[in-house]
């Protein structure tokens, strides 16, 4: 019976389990340590016994119910050095939670916030907190293989404060993040743990920052430079809705075309037919006919999305070009095009790379995305380390801080 209870519980073997009693709210297991010579934890001579001394620990927690080790253990007092102190057992290092239960608040802890995690187990949320400080939850993971495909991108926690998400795009693999959006602090970190570690960067995709463009010239400067997609199609969106929304204002009517406008050409053919949206399609239609204005927007649209059909390179260059003209030819109607068709000639080099070596940095948006999750997970945070730490411990695998992981969440 003592074997069956020693492995459900996962009892240490220093102990000899005397008995089992349970209750409503928790189990309690009565043990004592087994009569074997102990060496002096100081000098590591020979002891003798003491008296005994009784603890509670908390070990594990079974369904809803709390599970204590009563355990009886011997006081021994060094031949030599005559200090007195209590028996070391394996596992049963601190005072009143064994390092089984410690574990186990540490891996709840990994998705959860820390007042849900105390609730489950019946401890304090500051007690969660601490655990989890305990572990070394270093801020950066380096990868294994030689060639890295950085992604880079920033990440707002706050109205205010900034921080820096790093990943690896092709091989998704999260790397770290900062603590700040100081470029010098992103500068150490990559260079400490990719250049320092031998590693090569063979492209670095980023939105349209110049200042992730002018981190990545110094770095690495062998590297190519992929302005995201994403980022791009959001820029052209944004602009297009400026327009639409003027040209609403001049004509003093709100046209409700917004989802249609953006959407592609094969969505709005699959959709023009179905009964929810035939009329509104109609109405479309008759809008374009009627309103120049918005029938640029509509082409301009549609020439991005064709852009980014491109099966080759060559194909990709005269596509944007056709982009590029359009913003040109169409920029008095729209005094909006300006600034888009001055940003995308300063980045097109980098847009068109694209299509070199076919990725984007849609693993390090989705990394902001579980960021943004955890922090609606944990209600909010007061401490911004401790929460960039709750971040690493749960964006990077669990076996990287927890070996031997006992319940992974």
């Amino acid at each position: 019976m003592s074997t069956h209870i020693r492995k459900a519980f996962e009892i240490p073997k220093e102990l000899f389990i005397l008995s089992l009693e349970t209750n409503k709210n928790k189990t309690t297991i009565y043990c004592r340590t087994q009569a074997k010579k102990k060496r002096c934890i100081h000098c590591g001579k020979s002891t003798r016994n003491f008296g005994t001394v009784v603890c509670n620990v908390r070990h594990n927690t079974i369904g809803a119910k709390t599970v204590y080790l009563h355990i009886t253990k011997r006081r021994l007092q060094c031949k030599y050095c005559k200090r007195v102190f209590r028996e070391p057992i394996t596992g049963l290092g601190r005072q009143r939670t064994s390092d089984h239960f410690v574990q186990l608040v540490q891996e709840k802890s990994r998705n959860q916030d820390f007042s849900s995690v105390a609730n489950e187990l019946g401890v304090s949320p500051s007690m969660v907190m601490r655990k989890q400080d305990e572990l070394d939850l270093c801020q950066f993971a380096t990868p294994e293989h030689e060639e890295i495909y950085l992604g880079l991108d920033g990440k707002y926690l706050n109205g205010d404060h900034e921080i820096f998400v790093m990943g690896d795009v092709k091989h998704r693999e999260f790397f770290g993040v900062t603590s700040t959006n100081n470029l010098e602090v992103l500068k150490q970190v990559l260079t400490a743990n990719l250049l320092d570690q031998g590693k090569r960067v063979v492209v670095v995709s980023i939105d349209m920052c110049k200042r992730f463009k002018g981190l990545a010239d110094t770095l690495f400067p062998e590297a190519d430079i992929v302005v995201d997609k994403f980022h791009v199609v959001k820029y052209v969106h944004r602009t297009i809705d400026l327009c639409r929304v003027a040209v609403e204002k001049s004509n003093n009517e709100r046209f409700g075309i917004k989802r249609m406008l953006l959407m592609k050409m094969s969505t709005f053919h699959k959709i023009e037919t179905k009964p929810k949206w035939e009329q509104k399609a109609k109405y479309f239609r008759k809008l374009l006919r009627e309103h120049p204005e918005i029938n640029i927007l509509w082409e301009l649209k549609n020439l991005l999305h064709s852009f980014y059909q491109a099966d080759n390179r060559k194909t990709a260059e005269r596509r944007f070009q056709k982009v590029l003209t359009h913003l040109a030819q169409h920029r008095k109607t729209h005094p909006e095009f300006n600034d888009l068709q001055t940003t995308l000639e300063r980045w097109r080099a980098y847009i068109i790379n694209h299509f070199d070596e076919g990725i984007t940095n849609a693993y390090v948006e989705g990394l902001n995305n579980k960021i943004e999750t955890l922090k609606r997970k944990k209600c909010g945070y007061r401490s911004v380390e401790r929460f960039l730490k709750s971040v690493v411990f749960s964006l990077l695998p669990i076996i990287t801080f927890i070996p031997c992981p006992l319940f992974i969440n």
